[in-house]
């Protein structure tokens, strides 16, 4: 979802989809495996990345060496679910 916070990380166990309260407050944020190195070796923080080939993106605000912190600020108008082997393009 547009501005929310999504977890890149070099594990690769199964994806945490984020979780909301009832009033859609973000509680926990959703976090997914890459197995592009790329992404972690190239990225830094405060540039763009994006995701699905330019489909959805965001900036990245954090880089620690197994995962990345990325707002999303470009997105469908209808929720989308990543999938492996989308490719990813910084920025």
């Amino acid at each position: 979802m547009f501005n929310d916070l999504l977890i890149l990380t070099r594990d690769l166990k199964p994806d945490r989809p984020p979780t909301y309260d009832k009033r859609g407050k973000l509680l926990t944020t959703a976090v997914i495996g890459c197995t592009i190195p790329e992404v972690f070796d190239d990225v830094k923080a405060e540039k763009l990345i994006w995701f699905d080939d330019g489909k959805s993106g965001g900036v990245v605000e954090k880089v620690e060496n197994a995962r990345e912190l990325v707002r999303i600020t470009q997105d469908h108008r209808k929720a989308m679910k990543l999938r492996a082997n989308k490719g990813y393009q910084p920025s």
